[in-house]
């Protein structure tokens, strides 16, 4: 029996030494793309197999790879092609993003559930999404929710911001607290990951001679 646990032991060895000559061996690209394939899992927490297929399938862009496995593409015509339908470029009607949003946990939730937080660094992102540009909304929409997987940052201060934008939100980045600035017209959200950040309470303060629908959105936070 001790033969055999020796023999063993060797074998492993010559196969850990064979798998460490072969990654010094590894062409720039190719240890790249390992790297792309690792974070792509980490972040959908989906099998290497899948992480290539989406990577190879978009060029090895990370978010685009991202957009393409955290929603479905787009069934119309005129939505792949960039045209917003009629009906969305009348103020009155709502525009729906949630539509083909299946559940409350899809992508800005599932980075969290792999990505160990760190203690040392916080992050914050702000970022005017122009919702005021009813062009090819949904998939810049999409976009928002893959870059929030990505980065998944502790504090997310958002401008011109939609009531679509934050319905889609709502359902999608349920880790984050949402607080929006308003819920008509344009505003700004502010988003506070739970696991990072404690909402204590809220102020809007209001512009009086605004013509532009502005306020000022305070948050309390520990």
């Amino acid at each position: 029996y001790a033969g055999e646990a020796v023999a063993e032991e060797m074998q492993k060895q010559k196969k850990e030494k064979k798998k460490e000559k072969e990654e010094e061996e590894e062409s720039p690209v190719a240890k790249r793309r390992r790297v792309l394939c690792s974070e792509f899992t980490s972040i959908t927490s989906s099998d290497s197999e899948v992480a290539r297929s989406f990577l190879a399938s978009n060029d090895w862009h990370i978010e685009r790879a991202l957009n393409a496995y955290f929603e479905p593409p787009m069934e119309n015509e005129d939505e792949a092609a960039g045209r917003v339908p009629t009906a969305c470029a009348e103020p009155e009607h709502c525009i729906d993003l949630t539509a083909d949003a299946t559940s409350s946990d899809a992508s800005v939730n599932s980075a969290d559930s792999r990505k160990q937080e760190d203690d040392s660094s916080f992050s914050l992102i702000t970022w005017n999404i122009d919702g005021l540009d009813l062009g090819n909304l949904k998939e810049r929409a999409r976009g928002i929710c893959s870059y929030l997987a990505l980065y998944s940052p502790d504090v997310v201060f958002l401008q011109e911001v939609v009531p679509p934008h934050l319905c889609l939100l709502q359902m999608k980045a349920g880790n984050y607290t949402m607080i929006p600035g308003n819920i008509d017209g344009y505003f700004t959200v502010i988003m506070l990951k739970k696991s990072r950040v404690k909402l204590l309470k809220h102020d809007i303060i209001p512009f009086p001679t605004t013509s532009m629908m502005r306020n000022l959105l305070v948050v309390h936070v520990s």
